[in-house]
């Protein structure tokens, strides 16, 4: 695809939702408990978020109970309960999605001048350039009767100074449609997106700063919410290297009774690199899974997940076996905290030299989630293997994120977002010989200045850093140790944000 008509996309995709106001309602619907629920299992009316409730899920129980132990019989239960996904599901569980039960439109439009710095070394000061990026969105959430649909589109186009070779654009879309039955619900998700880089710690969507949070930035162009492992991995830092990757995922859900649950989840995932010779890879993941709620606030779950990847090249396609034991706590619909562990098995379609054909190991994932009023905290943490970013023919991986945010004022929020990420070899630990790991890492700090209700004032920082057991190249200048830098202020022009709290409120107006 030329970069001309790349540009026409965005455009093209910025423009179409670009009305100069956004529309939304608040659902409305009579308040019923949950064991009103379970007996009519229907909305009461259309445009209300649906009443079917997928039980054993932290937090959630066919009673839903508050802190002081009482009965909450508000709409926000019935939303919650349509938007939380089960702990063997293919979404995260974040509190962020807690609560919403609205349909609304929000547009957004971004101006930045940036300065870009890249090279080897620890300043990677090789390369040197002005860019100048637009940037338009669209966020759509849809809800009637029996179905919840949402979508998202992000652009992003960028011109250099001086190096024109390097002008390119972003692009990113995502859809999730839920049918929800009486005691089944069904989960459709597509997440496509083309990068002129790796996606690891990305900052150039919306600009720095812009508000753009992303928990689960390994992936940083993920709003589809859905867990690391049904993506593409794109830890690996690769430099000016465009690549397109799509993840189609189907998931059922059954809920056997309030208390247990059963889940089926089905993806396909591909990764391709038209422009450079990086490896081309699929992969296909089958997954079943039980959820059973000990209590009103613990769940725990198992679940089996059986994954192919295959590559372009005349070898190294293999299979992945993982059983994995999960618990989650809510102590509040502020604060969930969950862990899965268990053994996975790889095993080779072709044979090692030393005779072995499959490889034991162990997965981990964890994650935190924290919101207060004046303090949001995120932590993410996964052990996993994955498709090898490119670089290699599967890679044991390592991440760790953090994510914090804060106000200084009533008008302006600093947030931190550092991750951490590690890559070995799979084929060469099959054959017993010593594995080279590229470790990466960025770190970004925004702050964001509410102007008036239409505009945000946003200046950011952001750094990319790896060091590689092979030299990686910017221009003619190559290392081991890769260093990016990216300045940027700009302009967010956006309509009145969209509550995710308090179900109860009257009639969302955009100003």
């Amino acid at each position: 695809m030329s970069r001309p008509s790349l540009l026409a996309l965005l455009l093209a995709g910025a423009l179409l939702p670009g009305a100069p106001a956004a529309w939304a309602q608040q659902q409305q619907g009579q308040t019923q408990t949950s064991g009103e629920q379970s007996q009519q299992g229907s909305a009461s009316q259309s445009g209300t978020a649906p009443t079917t409730v997928m039980p054993a899920t932290p937090g959630q129980n066919s009673a839903q109970q508050g802190e002081s132990g009482q009965t909450q019989t508000s709409g926000s239960a019935t939303a919650t309960a349509a938007t939380t996904p089960p702990l063997t599901g293919a979404e995260q569980y974040t509190l962020s999605r807690m609560g919403v039960g609205r349909t609304y439109l929000i547009p957004s439009f971004q101006f930045a001048q940036s300065v870009s710095t890249a090279g080897t070394g620890p300043f990677g000061t090789a390369s040197v350039d002005s860019v100048s990026t637009l940037s338009g969105s669209f966020d759509l959430n849809y809800l009637w009767s029996k179905y919840a649909f949402s979508a998202r589109y992000d652009g992003t186009g960028f011109l250099y100074n001086q190096q024109s070779e390097y002008n390119n654009s972003a692009h990113l879309f995502t859809f999730s449609q839920r049918v929800m039955g009486r005691r089944s619900s069904f989960l459709l998700s597509d997440a496509v997106s083309y990068l002129p880089e790796a996606s690891f710690g990305y900052s150039r969507f919306n600009g720095i700063g812009s508000g753009l949070y992303d928990y689960g930035g390994l992936f940083g162009a993920n709003v589809s919410n859905l867990n690391t492992t049904f993506l593409p991995n794109q830890s690996i830092l690769t430099g000016a290297s465009s690549r397109v990757s799509n993840t189609v995922v189907g998931e059922y859900d059954y809920a056997l009774s309030p208390l247990s649950s059963f889940t089926l989840t089905g993806s396909y995932a591909l990764l391709r690199f038209p422009s450079s010779d990086f490896i081309n890879s699929d992969d296909a993941i089958a997954q079943v899974g039980y959820n059973r709620m000990l209590s009103p606030r613990n769940t725990l779950a198992v679940s089996y997940q059986a994954e192919i990847f295959q590559y372009n090249q005349s070898q190294g396609n293999f299979t992945n076996h993982v059983l994995q034991l999960v618990f989650g706590r809510t102590l509040t619909d502020r604060l969930h905290f969950q862990v899965g562990a268990g053994p996975q098995i790889n095993v080779f379609n072709s044979t090692g030299q030393n005779g072995k054909d499959w490889r034991t190991s162990w997965q981990l994932s964890s994650l935190l989630s924290y919101q207060l009023r004046r303090f949001t905290l995120g932590f993410n943490y996964q052990h996993y293997t994955s498709g090898g970013s490119g670089v290699y023919q599967g890679a044991q991986t390592d991440y760790a994120e953090v994510f914090m945010s804060t106000p200084l004022s009533p008008r302006t929020t600093m947030s931190w977002n550092f991750g951490y990420a590690r890559n070995s070899n799979l084929q060469e630990q099959l054959t017993g010989v010593s594995s080279n790991a590229y470790n990466s890492w960025y770190g970004t700090i925004n702050v964001q200045r509410l102007l008036n209700r239409y505009m945000t004032l946003f200046v950011g920082y952001n750094l990319q850093q790896q060091i590689a057991p092979a030299p990686t190249c910017i221009g003619t200048t190559c290392g081991t140790f890769y260093t990016q830098q990216y300045f940027s202020f700009g302009l967010s022009w956006h309509p009145s944000r969209v509550p995710e709290q308090d179900q109860n409120q009257g009639p969302i107006r955009m100003y």
